[in-house]
């Protein structure tokens, strides 16, 4: 409490802790990001591990101030930078799932936080650029900004958190070894798109575009794990309806999807 303000200076398990501590102490927070791994550099959510271990979503302060040094962000290493593109990109199936929820009267749907999701995912697939250069680091900055400012105005994560993020916090739960969470969201992405018989080619152009590897095989992610995190994925939390609560998730199609998936990947 004899603080003015809370400066967090690193990745995301960095930023997170102090999101939460000026949530807490109701004091402002500075972010300065040293990776772009995902959106939590500008979002009102904080990932922390609980007692026995597993990750948890709490509530915190969005950062008053941000910032971004695009030539530190640049010299990161490339998986992290990779796994910022694979969150981004997951804001597609996101913004399906949430235009369902309404449909079917499970979620109310916020114009402007859809509107900013929406951007976030176009600044980034409509890019000119081909590469992980200083110009295109600077989009994906802004795209992720876009993303934890959209979840601000929508007062939860629902417009970049669907069922992809569902399947990502299984992964997280079950699998023995859980990959970089912008990774996971973006298989995700992809395995729910082709599960609900849904056009996913401009996701896959778009990760294989800038060598975003999220072939479950490469992962460490087996048939069985695959299997069981889409099962498990709509019981990780409560009130997120999605397209995994109508589809027919039987092992035996899921066991196909992930063949599929470890082929076309």
């Amino acid at each position: 409490t004899d603080i003015n303000f809370i400066v967090g200076l690193g990745g995301g398990k960095v930023l997170d802790v102090c999101k939460y501590a000026a949530y807490i102490s109701k004091k402002p927070v500075i972010s300065i990001a040293t990776t772009m791994a995902n959106d939590g550099i500008a979002s009102p959510i904080a990932v922390l591990k609980r007692m026995d271990g597993k990750p948890k979503s709490l509530s915190c302060s969005t950062p008053s101030v941000l910032l971004l040094d695009t030539e530190l962000i640049l010299n990161s290493p490339p998986q992290l930078i990779k796994a910022g593109i694979g969150d981004t990109i997951s804001n597609h199936m996101a913004l399906l799932d949430w235009e369902l929820a309404c449909r079917r009267g499970k979620d109310v749907m916020n114009g402007y936080a859809y509107l900013m999701s929406q951007t976030s995912l176009d600044a980034l697939v409509k890019t000119q650029y081909d590469s992980i250069s200083p110009e295109f680091i600077e989009v994906l900055a802004n795209s992720l900004v876009l993303s934890g400012i959209a979840m601000d105005f929508a007062g939860s994560s629902r417009p970049v958190s669907g069922s992809e993020h569902l399947f990502s916090h299984a992964l997280d739960y079950y699998s023995e070894k859980p990959s970089l969470h912008g990774i996971q969201v973006a298989l995700g992405t992809v395995a729910v798109l082709k599960l609900i018989d849904h056009k996913y080619s401009i996701v896959v152009d778009y990760l294989h575009r800038f060598g975003v590897d999220v072939n479950p095989a490469h992962l460490g992610i087996d048939e069985a794990t695959f299997v069981n995190c889409m099962q498990k994925a709509t019981s990780m939390r409560s009130g997120r309806y999605t397209y995994l609560h109508e589809t027919d998730l039987d092992s035996r199609r899921l066991a196909d999807i992930y063949k599929d998936l470890v082929k076309e990947l």
